[in-house]
């Protein structure tokens, strides 16, 4: 019921932007977006079931485990691959991360 709510909220701030967007670009262009937002909301689907499986056959805890581990591996990588750098309060809070699981 949210999306009722929110929905014309949003048409209201972005409908320029969104039509000046759409004035833009092209029809291949638009049909290329609209597979990428697809694309997201489906692997958002799929991730909603998985962590619906997940505390339905372990627990929340273990669910709340993995986020953080999930998290931590998100801050390693962006450092590794993306060459973010990490301060040393960073480094000490991953530490205590991994620690507390």
């Amino acid at each position: 019921f949210g999306f009722l709510g929110l929905f014309p909220l949003a048409i209201a701030s972005e409908a320029g932007p969104l039509r000046r967007y759409l004035e833009m670009r092209s029809g291949d262009e638009l049909v290329e977006v609209g597979c990428l937002v697809l694309l997201g909301a489906g692997l958002g689907f799929t991730l909603l079931l998985t962590e619906l499986k997940v505390v339905q056959l372990a627990s929340g805890l273990t669910l709340s485990v993995a986020g953080i581990f999930k998290e931590m591996l998100t801050v390693i990588a962006s450092a590794a691959i993306l060459g973010d750098t990490l301060t040393p309060l960073n480094v000490t809070g991953l530490a205590i991360c991994l620690l507390g699981i």
